[in-house]
């Protein structure tokens, strides 16, 4: 968890400097890292990222530990970090990145850390 807060809190510093590439990136890397974290208190472990979105969407989300909204962010944040990541002059929305640090911070919130999920 400590990986994802930093994440999260790296997302925040890029976005106030407009590098909306690395904020993107760093916005999905802390939810990729905070679920990792929790499918690991399960012991579930994935070596894909593919592998970590299956289990969020089948564990989570599906049967309703997760609001659904939490995975249609999850999904939007993969997607912005695969374009910042993999498109030459991706264009990124500021705005888009803001909500989603607000989404995100709302999901973390959220999360049943210690129900034993």
């Amino acid at each position: 968890m400590q990986k994802a807060k930093r994440s999260y809190e790296t997302a925040v510093r890029e976005l106030k400097q407009k590098n909306y590439d690395f904020c993107a990136n760093r916005l999905y890397y802390a939810a990729f890292y905070a679920v990792s974290a929790v499918l690991i208190l399960r012991g579930q472990s994935y070596t894909k990222h593919s592998g970590v979105r299956a289990a969020l969407h089948r564990d989570f989300v599906k049967p309703g530990i997760i609001a659904t909204e939490f995975g249609a962010l999850y999904d939007a944040l993969l997607r912005d970090r695969e374009e910042s990541d993999y498109v030459a002059f991706a264009d990124l929305d500021p705005e888009v990145l803001k909500q989603e640090i607000i989404e995100g911070q709302e999901v973390c919130r959220q999360i049943p850390w210690n129900s034993g999920v």
